[in-house]
């Protein structure tokens, strides 16, 4: 009885009378991760399937689309939480982002022969002018991302949880999260044209109709993401429903002075600057090879994208269930928040090898396609790399939060989430436009792009050595 109580609690550690609220919070995490998931594996493959557009068009999306809206997007909420609270900027996020996607996929997309514009040059920027809806549609996902995910649903975590229960509750609020990527990639790569098929009868969609009905689908989903959310709140603590609905001033240059004189929140904005870096230079390596092999078929490279996305929610969940629970509460946040960058360095050191020769190369047929190796370990990088991120190292990042009082742990994650991370993305996008630019094509240039990878691992562990130096003990 003893073992099976310890297994049931290693599964699920939720104390009596918690059953409820927590439940609720892992539904909602779940509905907000798989559409972030969807929209990240639609917002590439809308853009590498037009064949005016080139895989560093997105480090031009960075810098000049991306961040500008990080930090417009910033702005309105830190304005609206100040105003309304944060139980209602989140609920009316949810709108604003639903609406958005609504007038881009069934107002604009389907006639974009009519409103795209004819700016005469080849450069990138102006491509990404004159297909005005690719580059909205990529923000607007992108968005999702920062202030949906990791701002406001993350930021409503932080607040109802108590410091005391952190290294409890957290592992399988991520675990919750990591089951929506790898559900979301599952039903992306396998199920979305049997579907269709079902319930229209077409036997073989094209690409504009499986966006389509994909989106329907995400519509549908962040409806539940609403109610979900205000049952949730229903079962919250009556201080902590108060917390959200007390109209805290979270100012936008205050969100940044914190980060720059709050010791903690500065090493987690470094942090994830420089794994963001990685993260950029890693993505577009990939997405060249990625559209070198599928650029005829954007059907199936949605598809290939979710079988990715599949892989790292298998990987997440392996970490969650295996790793991240009994991690962080048997070693605690410092070798928690060292694991992910160690895991990324080995990840890197083996695509490097496989790339000079000193591991066999091997290739895979897939839906009749060649997949070289070169593919393949930066697929396993972008997949187990960042399951790793996304369990064990935000569930670390997070809890450094929960030892700062409740209007820090506001602006902190305003000026982490929204714009910091971003700052990073930004920053890589131009390492990799400085870079490419000499060569004139991304994969002459890999030497130089890897370099720079590598440079970045020393500012990432710098800066998560100097966070554990701030931590307090009683959290570590």
């Amino acid at each position: 009885m003893h073992i099976l109580r310890d297994i049931l609690w290693f599964l699920w550690p939720v104390e009596k009378g918690e059953h409820k609220k927590t439940f609720s919070i892992l539904v909602v995490l779940f509905s907000v991760s798989f559409v972030y998931n969807i929209l990240r594996t639609l917002k590439l493959t809308i853009l590498l399937a037009e064949p005016d557009l080139s895989s560093q068009a997105v480090s031009y999306l960075k810098i000049f689309a991306i961040m500008p809206a990080a930090i417009l997007f910033t702005l309105l909420t830190t304005r609206m939480q100040t105003m309304i609270g944060q139980r209602r900027t989140f609920v009316a996020m949810v709108c604003v982002f639903g609406a958005l996607f609504a007038i881009l996929t069934l107002g604009v997309m389907p006639y974009k022969d009519f409103y795209q514009l004819h700016i005469p040059g080849n450069h990138e920027l102006i491509m990404l002018m004159n297909r005005w809806y690719i580059t909205l549609f990529y923000v607007a996902a992108e968005m999702w991302s920062s202030i949906m995910l990791n701002m406001l649903c993350w930021g409503i975590i932080i607040e109802i949880t108590k410091l005391s229960d952190s290294k409890r509750l957290y592992s399988l609020f991520s675990l919750s999260a990591n089951i929506a990527t790898c559900f979301a990639g599952w039903w992306g790569s396998s199920t979305v044209e049997k579907q269709i098929k079902m319930i229209t009868g077409i036997a073989h969609p094209t690409w504009e109709q499986s966006l389509l009905f994909q989106m329907v689908v995400l519509w549908i989903v962040q409806a539940v993401i609403i109610f979900s959310f205000q049952y949730t709140m229903k079962q919250q603590r009556l201080e902590d429903q108060r917390s959200l609905e007390r109209k805290f001033k979270v100012g936008f240059i205050d969100s940044i002075k914190v980060a720059f004189s709050n010791p903690i929140i500065r090493s987690v904005a470094v942090m994830l600057i420089s794994f963001n870096i990685v993260y950029h230079i890693v993505d577009v390596i990939h997405n060249e090879y990625v559209r070198s092999v599928f650029a005829a078929t954007p059907r199936v490279m949605n598809q290939y994208f979710n079988e990715v996305n599949k892989y790292l929610g298998i990987f997440a969940i392996s970490f969650s269930w295996l790793l991240s629970g009994s991690f962080v509460r048997r070693f605690g946040l410092p070798a928690s928040l060292l694991f992910t960058p160690i895991l990324w360095l080995m990840l890197s050191l083996l695509d490097v090898l496989s790339s000079y020769g000193y591991i066999t190369p091997f290739s895979l047929h897939w839906h009749d396609l060649l997949l070289p190796m070169n593919l393949l370990s930066l697929s396993l990088m972008l997949s187990m790399g960042r399951a790793a991120k996304f369990t064990i190292f935000d569930t670390a990042r997070d809890m450094s939060f929960l030892s700062l009082p409740q209007q820090e742990k506001r602006l902190g994650k305003a000026a982490v989430d929204g714009l910091t991370s971003r700052f990073g993305k930004t920053g890589g996008a131009w390492l990799v436009i400085l870079i490419v630019g000499q060569t004139g094509q991304i994969l002459a240039s890999l030497v130089p792009l890897k370099t720079a990878i590598f440079i970045a691992y020393g500012l990432w562990f710098w800066a998560v050595i100097t966070l554990i130096g701030h931590l307090p003990k009683d959290i570590q």
